[in-house]
């Protein structure tokens, strides 16, 4: 089973991943981080409850971000930490080249 974390579940495409995600067998959504204002925060989506710390990460095998491009870099970070795979949305350009090294450095599905 692949736990998956999905940074961004306030979001349109957050939303759409938690349903894909928690409609696979072969998957879960074990966190769903938001920011700490986020009105999400403490709620169940998909099965887990949504933190706004990065702590959260821990424990699981692939991170699906879908937020902003400081959000990623912070998010790459705790990735190289927690050695989990990382897929973002954030275009190349606007995140920095220690995050993107990061990413790719524990399989980044973006290139």
């Amino acid at each position: 089973m692949i736990r998956a974390a999905v940074l961004g579940p306030s979001g349109r495409m957050g939303r759409r991943v938690i349903e894909l995600v928690a409609a696979r067998s072969d998957m879960q959504v074990a966190a769903a981080i938001d920011h700490p204002t986020s009105p999400l925060i403490g709620k169940s989506v998909g099965g887990a409850r949504v933190a706004g710390e990065l702590a959260a990460l821990a424990g699981c095998d692939a991170h699906i971000d879908f937020t902003t491009p400081e959000a990623t870099e912070a998010a790459a970070s705790g990735s190289r930490s927690n050695e989990a795979k990382m897929s973002s949305t954030a275009p190349p350009s606007s995140v920095s080249s220690t995050a993107r090294t990061s990413a790719h450095g524990t399989g980044s599905a973006r290139s």
